[in-house]
């Protein structure tokens, strides 16, 4: 047997191997909400991929479909008459060209900035749970793994509506799904009654919505407004 055989069979056999833990790492994590987590904390980890590789494949499939979907169907940011301070728009046609540049904005810098807001995620909960969960990295391995599900569900969302009309009216409950999700992995992973679930789920939700929302206007804005500035020029 040659080396460059040797080589490819070891190869495959790796490539079988890292998909297989890729599949599994997802149905875990699709199906039953924060055991994912729990496993890792546990030690349990060499049957799943590592937390950020498992982020990056969630988030490139979803930016990825998101870039290439028409821009009705982008579920980011849209242009509406009256503008915003400073930002005035002359016809229809200037509306929907500053969608567009706006959401090609969203898609180009939201991939970084949800990066550098998991943080600011796993700091909500630690100051929500940080005496069931004393450290801060359990709180940064939930945030991830949750941010992680957050893009599949999204991604399915983008899907179904690109698949046909009928089906917007389900993707438009996908959101919904993910707050459920949320709850659940909240008290798996943490622990505590339904109703010290419900308030810290839904503060912590709320206002993770919130600062989510304001990065992505930003992002659309700015680009808006650099838009303008140049086009003056």
């Amino acid at each position: 047997m040659s080396a460059c055989t040797i080589l490819s069979h070891e190869a495959l056999h790796e490539f079988a191997h890292v998909d297989g833990k890729i599949i599994q790492t997802v149905k875990l994590l699709v199906t039953k909400p924060g055991r994912l987590t729990t496993e890792f904390l546990a030690g349990r980890r060499a049957r799943f991929i590592s937390p950020v590789r498992l982020y990056l494949t969630c988030s490139l499939i979803f930016f990825a479909l998101a870039a290439v979907a028409p821009v009705d169907d982008r579920p980011f940011f849209r242009i509406t008459p009256g503008g915003a301070r400073g930002i005035t728009f002359n016809t229809t046609e200037q509306l929907r060209e500053a969608t567009v540049e706006a959401n090609r904005a969203i898609i180009h810098g939201l991939p970084r900035v949800m990066f550098l807001l998991m943080p600011v995620f796993a700091f909500g909960t630690w100051l929500l749970y940080r005496k069931a969960r004393r450290f801060y990295a359990a709180h940064l391995y939930y945030s991830i793994h949750f941010h992680a599900f957050a893009f599949l569900a999204m991604t399915l969302m983008v899907s179904l509506r690109l698949a046909h009309p009928y089906a917007v009216p389900v993707a438009n409950l996908i959101p919904a799904t993910t707050w459920a999700y949320q709850y659940i992995s909240l008290r798996r992973v943490f622990g505590g009654s339904v109703i010290q679930t419900a308030w810290k789920g839904t503060l912590l939700n709320v206002t993770y919505t919130f600062v989510v929302l304001a990065a992505m206007v930003t992002l659309g804005l700015l680009s808006v407004a650099q838009s303008q500035a140049h086009a003056a020029h």
